[in-house]
């Protein structure tokens, strides 16, 4: 009776977003059934004291199998689970018997075709967690990467005005936005940059500054840091990031919002920020016609959370998150598109970008854009030396 009850019920907490508990359920459910297993072998062989073929018929050790095999056949767990069911019976006479039961419970439970509980609720919870190998019948090779990517991306310039900052991030709630620089051949690829650092900018006000007096906002931002050396914008910025990092150093969603409605106002218009220090700009890029099933195994093994697609010019073309590539997006995806083989839409982009690039060289000489970024980059932290050093002069001047 016990049984009829506990079982549905559990099996219905399980999918209850308050914490009810997996394990004892499933224990106290496979022993129930070991028990009454049990107890049929029992009725059926019956059991002497003085008969030593009968002696091992015990409910309660078919208790203890049946719980160790109901548990592995939803969770999937194997030696792990004998060690504990073993440690907790404290006897190693039971060790073969719970090790045969458990690799017997996987394999039935593997052979359904369902998911393990875990991970059946991290798909219910949204999570997106992807498998060794995708669930899905679609050869992935023969995709490209650009056909399951969102190609609405929100870039940002490296020099962006405090408006513009918060209003993106009042509207849009991306773990992370790609950065771009200006070049002959447009917009192209830098790095990416987090949310949470963007959010740690706005909070500190030391980091903004206005075009017409940048040398005075900039003195500003690191005279609390001057001790009698040289400092260099990107050591400090590499301080504030681990600062933005932790998440007792930002303040809770409610502050960041009235934060950001702050900076909306028309009084900070004419604030920038200079994201040059804070942009990751090693984080990885493929081309549009790179193969889909790459990208899935770029994913899986690397731990990716972001993957930006870009052109033959660098330039931002889409963006891949985890949630691109579960099995449902997968699924609607390459049902919906058309299948492409990455090699033949690799010619294609060259053939469609070799007028322009006939048309770049005749207008001007070809420049690279990753040294003309670089040259940028040294060329700001020369001047900002250049600004601190003479900051410090005056200082010392005036006193």
């Amino acid at each position: 009776m016990m049984l009829v009850v506990y079982l549905p019920v559990s099996a219905y907490a399980n999918g209850l977003s308050c914490s009810t508990g997996i394990v004892v359920p499933c224990l106290l459910n496979g022993a129930l059934i070991g028990r009454i297993f049990g107890l049929l072998v029992t009725d059926i062989c019956g059991i002497s004291p003085d008969d030593p073929y009968t002696e091992w018929i015990d409910p309660g050790a078919f208790a203890l199998i049946g719980s160790a095999a109901f548990f592995s056949g939803v969770a999937r767990i194997t030696m792990a689970l004998t060690v504990i069911i073993t440690e907790i019976s404290d006897d190693s006479n039971f060790i073969l018997p719970i090790m045969i039961s458990i690799v017997i419970a996987k394999w039935t439970a593997d052979s359904t075709g369902n998911h393990p509980i875990y991970h059946a609720l991290q798909g219910l919870k949204g999570l997106p967690v992807l498998a060794s190998n995708p669930h899905t019948h679609a050869p992935l090779a023969s995709f490209s990467a650009i056909q399951v990517a969102t190609d609405k991306v929100i870039t940002m310039p490296l020099e962006i005005s405090v408006r513009k900052l918060a209003e993106i991030l009042r509207t849009t709630k991306h773990n992370a936005y790609p950065c771009t620089m200006s070049s002959e051949n447009g917009e192209i690829f830098v790095g990416l940059i987090r949310r949470e650092h963007l959010i740690g900018l706005i909070q500190k006000e030391d980091a903004w500054y206005r075009k017409d007096n940048k040398a005075k906002a900039r003195w500003h931002n690191i005279s609390k840091y001057v001790t009698g050396k040289k400092l260099r914008g990107d050591q400090l910025a590499a301080q504030e990031l681990l600062a933005f990092d932790r998440p007792e150093m930002l303040q809770n969603e409610t502050e960041n919002g009235m934060l950001i409605f702050k900076s909306v106002s028309g009084t900070n218009e004419k604030y920038f920020i200079d994201l040059k220090p804070y942009v990751d700009m090693s984080s990885h890029t493929v081309s549009e016609g790179f193969s889909l099933k790459a990208t899935y195994v770029l994913f899986t093994s690397m731990g990716l959370r972001h993957l930006v697609i870009v052109d033959v010019f660098n330039r931002v073309r889409g963006i891949i998150t985890r949630h691109n590539l579960l099995e449902e997006n997968l699924n609607m995806c390459l049902h919906r598109g058309t299948m492409v083989h990455p090699a033949g839409m690799f010619e294609q982009l060259i053939r469609k970008s070799d007028k322009k690039c006939e048309l770049n060289e005749s207008q001007s000489p070809r420049v690279n854009p990753a040294e003309k970024f670089h040259e940028m980059v040294e060329q700001k932290r020369r001047d900002d030396e250049e600004e601190i050093d003479s900051s410090i002069r005056r200082m010392y001047q005036d006193d």
